[in-house]
């Protein structure tokens, strides 16, 4: 069973750039578990049904890492990330 929060204000990501922005940063692959706080530079799919849990220039929460862990513990696909396979995601490289 996957239980999910009912804080709708704490689940939607913060939209910190555009996406066209993020497009022309510098980035780096982390695991999952180590992107809290950072910017995502890809998408994040869930499917199905398709719809994005995360979008380029988007701030990566720890309510969204724990979703994932317990989607991928529970067998679900995850697309768009470059490194799925291995879990990893694309996010902007902090200075």
């Amino acid at each position: 069973l996957v239980e999910f929060s009912t804080e709708t204000e704490t689940d939607i990501p913060e939209a910190v750039y555009d996406s066209y922005v993020v497009e022309d940063a510098s980035t780096e692959s982390l695991p999952y578990s180590a992107c809290e706080g950072r910017i995502s530079a890809e998408f994040l799919y869930l499917y199905p049904p398709g719809i994005p849990m995360l979008v380029p220039g988007e701030r990566i929460s720890g309510v969204l890492i724990d979703c994932i862990e317990q989607l991928l513990k529970n067998d679900f696909s995850l697309y768009g990330p470059k490194r799925a396979a291995d879990q990893y995601l694309q996010v902007i490289r902090e200075n």
